[in-house]
Formats: C-alpha cells, structure tokens, sequence
C-alpha cells in the first residue's frame, strides 16, 4: 500500500511555523544549504516521516508526497477517481 514518505509546508513566515514546531512537538530543523529558504524537518526517531519547510512562493500550502511502486498506474488512478496530477517529482 502506498504510504505518505515526505511532507513539505510551505509558509509566508516558515520562521514562526518552524518555532511552533519546535515548541510544540520538539520537532529539529536543519537549514539547507541551497539556493532558497528551506529547513530539513527531523520528526523523531523511529517509525514515521520527516519533511521540509520553505517559503512559500504565493499561497501557503501543504504537500504529501506519496511513494508508489508503478507511477504510470498510479496517475491513471488518480484521474480515473477525479484527481488531478498537479507535479510529478521522480526519484530514480
């Protein structure tokens, strides 16, 4: 079964995002070495997910990226029950 594997938040003020995050869930950020504001989120130890946070660029938003096995037949399910592919990241 496919699972969530990534999840990014992208924010106007990641600043204050990443110090809720912290505060709240002792969550770790790690800024990266990049062209743009963006911060590696290490959720814990242990089974679950990490992810990212950057600023966002126009609206603020939340991505799940989902990990498939045949991505071909995976876009055709999303588009047989209504969704619809908005970016496609491939990692080889």
């Amino acid at each position: 079964m496919p699972r969530i594997i990534h999840f990014e938040i992208n924010a106007q003020e990641p600043e204050k995002i990443i110090e809720f995050y912290k505060n709240a869930f002792g969550w770790k950020f790690d800024k990266w070495d990049g062209p743009s504001d963006y911060w590696l989120v290490s959720t814990g130890e242990g089974e679950g997910i990490d992810g990212g946070i950057g600023r966002a660029e126009g609206e603020e938003r939340i991505i799940n990226t989902i990990g498939v096995d045949d991505l071909d037949v995976y876009i055709k399910k999303v588009e047989e029950f209504g969704g619809t592919i908005v970016r496609i990241f491939c990692n080889l």
